[in-house]
């Protein structure tokens, strides 16, 4: 009856793996501090033995929750300060390679002015 514990610290190492994915971080940490929860409680009824594993899931759980949300923000944080919609947009509005690649040079112009990064240069 120590799977619970088991399979929350599984989950939550493979949330930190995952955790600048984005999505899997906060997935696989949720459910980690989820399933350690449960597993805690079986400890406490006497059904388990590994309540120290369990714990430790849901310390590791939560923290790749909270790198992920961290991950999340920087890139919503990027996404605007580059303004990726303008980029979008006027991609979406040329029809010729030319104006595609003036479009894409504007960003990768952005990209090294507001975030200090420099780009290899664009074939």
């Amino acid at each position: 009856m120590n799977w619970l514990g088991s399979t929350a610290l599984a989950m939550a190492i493979v949330g930190l793996v995952f955790c600048f994915s984005v999505i899997g971080g906060v997935v696989c940490g949720v459910v980690a501090v989820i399933l350690g929860v449960s597993g805690r409680g079986r400890v406490k009824r006497g059904e388990a033995t590994n309540g120290a594993v369990a714990t430790a899931g849901i310390a590791l759980g939560a923290l790749a929750v909270v790198v992920s949300l961290a991950v999340i923000a920087v890139w919503v944080r990027i996404y605007h300060e580059v303004d990726v919609p303008a980029y979008v947009a006027c991609v979406s509005e040329t029809s010729d390679q030319q104006a595609a690649q003036k479009c894409t040079d504007e960003l990768r112009d952005r990209i090294q002015h507001d975030l200090g990064v420099t780009t290899p240069p664009t074939a």
